[in-house]
């Protein structure tokens, strides 16, 4: 049972309900400001990925794939400074943005002291096993009997 990621959803939702008790006319803006914050923020760590394995594959540590994105790594940067735009944009409604930083702030707070308190208890070794267990499981394409072939099909 991931009881990490329920607590979280749990908090997350009680959260919610304190924002709906506090400042119930502006809840459902600050919750949505704090989504948009959310989506900006999981987008602006995927493309600053990508910077760095563009950087990467042209000092030749990576090798790129077929499929590219036109015009990196400037797209990638312009994406980057509009999302932070947008997020820093709301600093500028005193009645509703403000707070919602405020808020996101406190919410990064509670996610980085709840870290702090469960990293010691984290293996990350354990991740390594289960791929390896998975991979030795899966058959290959070498030692597969092939689909097509009638003594496979019973």
């Amino acid at each position: 049972m991931p009881a990490g990621g329920i607590t979280i959803t749990a908090s997350l939702g009680l959260i919610g309900v304190l924002i709906n008790y506090v400042y119930p006319s502006d809840a459902f803006e600050i919750v949505m400001n704090l989504a948009g914050i959310g989506i900006a923020g999981t987008w602006i760590s995927i493309l600053v990925s990508h910077i760095l394995f563009v950087r990467k594959a042209r000092r030749g540590e990576l090798e790129r794939p077929d499929f590219q994105l036109r015009g990196a790594p400037v797209t990638n940067v312009v994406a980057v400074v509009f999302l932070l735009t947008v997020i820093v944009s709301m600093w500028f409604d005193p009645s509703v943005g403000r707070r919602t930083i405020y808020m996101f702030l406190v919410v990064v707070a509670l996610l980085v002291i709840g870290w702090f308190a469960v990293r010691n208890r984290i293996n990350g070794a354990l991740l390594d096993t289960i791929l390896d267990e998975d991979d030795a499981a899966s058959p290959s394409s070498d030692t597969s009997p092939s689909s097509s072939d009638p003594a496979s099909r019973k």
